[in-house]
């Protein structure tokens, strides 16, 4: 595919370079996060700790040296081991970096202004997230979460647009939950058999891993947390088809612990690993249903609309572009 006037990276982007992928896979042995050991949360490490190799840096060589050597020396102090490997050593790095940037910088520009521009100018302009809101940096179950802000807020700190350049937020969510990697999952489905087929059916195995992804029932309140945090102010919902054809279907409207209700998602982590899900038992829906958006699956979707306090505008009926149901 080409590229060119096609993809354009911020000269300000942050790398990510093998010895992160050494060092993620490293401490992931004992940490047991979950990560994908793609080296993304040691890049932010090192961006945090000021010694982050940013895309600008590739247009220098001499300088891009002089940083590895520096980047080289402390972690190896760190990471005996991981860094005696002869493909991360500065010089060896550079000469592959020097190789692999011939196609990246022609690719670099100021993103900021090209947005600021295409502003002006009347176009629209899409920001799409990567990743779950409970994975937030800042405001998921940490510490089983991304290092970055996935959420709307890291729109203006990774692009470095204002906030009112927002005119809607379309919040994107399954119809059930799922979560990859170790971590709190209140409304996981326990039965093996049954997590199986859900999973099977809705394909639910990473992206990046191939790993099979947790699944579990729909939790409104987790999910009216990712509203309220994302301000959204309308819900994308997908995989109707993959719930299709179920008798009843569970759905946590509230936590319980000690003998306490909870409306709202706790910030503090040892509490949402010992809540247990209270259900709402709402009944299945047939093919036809579905697609003609009535009966019990009007009833499911003004469920989640009562209790997040957002309209649901768009329905996934299915895994092709055309399978949209607009409201």
């Amino acid at each position: 595919m080409e590229t060119k006037n096609r993809l354009f990276i911020s000269f300000s982007a942050f790398v990510v370079l093998p010895y992160h992928k050494y060092q993620d896979a490293y401490q992931e042995r004992t940490r047991h996060i979950g990560t994908t050991r793609r080296g993304i949360g040691p890049s932010y490490t090192d961006k945090i700790d000021r010694v982050g190799i940013r895309m600008y840096d590739l247009l220098q060589p001499k300088i891009l040296l002089e940083k590895l050597k520096f980047i080289y020396n402390e972690k190896k102090l760190s990471f005996p081991g991981i860094f005696e490997k002869e493909d991360i050593s500065p010089e060896p790095l550079v000469e592959q970096i020097i190789e692999t940037s011939k196609r990246i910088i022609p690719l670099l520009t100021d993103t900021r202004v090209m947005l600021l521009e295409s502003r002006k100018k009347g176009e629209s302009i899409l920001f799409e997230g990567a990743q779950g809101a409970l994975l937030d940096i800042n405001f998921g179950t940490y510490p089983y979460v991304t290092s970055s802000s996935c959420t709307v807020g890291g729109i203006f700190s990774g692009t470095g647009i204002p906030p009112t350049f927002l005119d809607r937020v379309i919040g994107v969510a399954k119809c059930y939950t799922t979560r990859v990697g170790a971590g709190p999952f209140p409304t996981e489905i326990v039965d093996e058999k049954k997590a199986a087929r859900l999973r099977e059916r809705g394909n639910e195995f990473g992206s990046t891993t191939g790993r099979p992804r947790r699944v579990g029932w729909l939790d409104l309140v987790a999910l009216k947390y990712a509203c309220q945090i994302n301000g959204v102010s309308e819900l994308a919902l997908t995989k109707f088809d993959v719930l299709s054809g179920m008798s009843s279907i569970p759905v946590a409207t509230e936590y319980a612990i000690n003998g306490e209700r909870l409306a709202n998602f706790p910030e503090n982590l040892h509490i949402i690993r010992r809540v247990a899900p209270v259900y709402r038992e709402l009944p299945g829906w047939n093919d036809e249903e579905l697609l003609g958006i009535s009966g019990n699956v009007l009833d499911y979707i003004e469920t989640i609309e009562r209790f997040t306090g957002v309209p649901v505008r768009f329905i996934s009926t299915g895994a092709e572009r055309n399978n949209l149901i607009r409201r």
